[in-house]
């Protein structure tokens, strides 16, 4: 006897449309209520074997994914990870140079302001740097006097220490992957000159004039 498959596609009164499931076909076949299980509603799927109809199981109207149909799922979602992982990566490292590259414009601008300061003038030992000189935004004794703290003040801390501290200061901000140190040379006529972000072995990974 052979099985066919159905679904209902609608239901008029003592009627219900159906159409076949198990082939290619736009033509429905009306039938009885008194033949089909009561409990039907549009989109019940049914199997008529032994010239009887029977509320298809769920699993049986959808075998889910055949092995082919699995390997190329998997293929296409491996194809997807491999395209969009270096995309994002490049996303997030272009990000942390922007991020650094904000941090090394704000630590240039706050020490070509304080180096700027006229009250420096005034005061004996006020800490400004010498010309051709490095300074390190990690070291405590690169910012000395009033100097020192006019830029601590220009970039948010209360302190020197807490400016040049490793953990909290200045330096903690950075988000490159290997970096380490900032670094202000200061020009011969005494301005502010090229910002570095350092690696930890002292390789330049962005410079700001």
């Amino acid at each position: 006897m052979n099985t066919f498959l159905y679904q209902v596609v609608s239901i008029d009164g003592d009627y219900a449309n159906l159409r076949r499931m198990d082939i290619e076909s736009d033509q429905l076949k009306l039938v009885a209520r008194a033949l089909l299980p009561p409990e039907i509603t549009e989109g019940t799927k049914l199997k008529y074997e032994w010239l009887q109809y029977e509320i298809l199981p769920e699993e049986e109207g959808n075998g889910g994914f055949s092995a082919v149909e699995l390997i190329v799922t998997l293929a296409v979602m491996t194809f997807l990870i491999c395209v969009s992982v270096p995309l994002i990566l490049g996303y997030v490292d272009k990000n942390r140079v922007t991020a650094d590259k904000q941090t090394l414009d704000l630590v240039q601008k706050s020490v070509s302001v304080a180096l700027a300061d006229p009250r420096l003038e005034n005061i004996e030992n006020s800490g400004c740097p010498s010309p051709g000189c490095v300074l390190r935004l990690d070291r405590r004794e690169d910012f000395p006097g009033k100097f020192g703290e006019l830029v601590a003040q220009k970039l948010g801390y209360d302190s020197v220490e807490g400016m040049t501290a490793r953990r909290e200061g200045i330096i903690s901000q950075l988000r490159m992957t290997d970096a380490a140190l900032i670094t202000v040379k200061i020009n011969k006529d005494g301005s502010c000159g090229e910002t570095c972000v350092l690696s930890g072995e002292g390789d330049v990974l962005l410079t700001v004039d």
